[in-house]
């Protein structure tokens, strides 16, 4: 799949099977072939009470709009605590391919970290987790 890249509006991203089927999903309830120009999350019409169309449908959703749905979905999922944002879960994608066996030079890649030096941070920090070694001194 296209992402945003830092340089350009066409790099690659690797996607889960699971998320891929649910993007094939979803571009199957959408009216027709997607286009290049149009948005991959467009807004539906939004009238006011008197049925006027204060948004037209087919606009991009607004970076604060997909912002609300994702939080509405950590709150739903009775994850949303303070400190837990949106932006967690980029933080939370490569501790958790990590703790489960990842391959760190993959990891960057996925991450599209430019330095591994980045992806080192999450790499320490999982090694943190897994070895314990702070527990260790108080079982003097």
């Amino acid at each position: 799949m296209h992402g945003k890249g830092r340089t350009a509006a066409d790099e690659s991203v690797q996607l889960l099977r699971e998320v891929h089927e649910r993007m094939q999903a979803y571009f199957s309830l959408r009216p027709g072939p997607l286009r290049g120009s149009e948005p991959l999350f467009a807004t539906t019409a939004c009238h006011d009470r008197g049925g006027n169309v204060v948004t037209p449908a087919g606009l991009p959703l607004s970076t604060r709009a997909i912002h609300r749905i994702i939080t509405e979905g950590l709150l739903l999922a009775g994850v949303k605590k303070p400190g837990i944002v949106v932006h967690s879960l980029r933080h939370s994608t490569p501790t958790f391919a990590l703790l489960n066996d990842a391959n760190p030079t993959r990891v960057q890649k996925m991450m599209r970290h430019q330095h591994y030096a980045t992806t080192e941070i999450y790499v320490e920090e999982v090694q943190k987790l897994l070895e314990g070694a702070e527990e260790a001194v108080t079982q003097i």
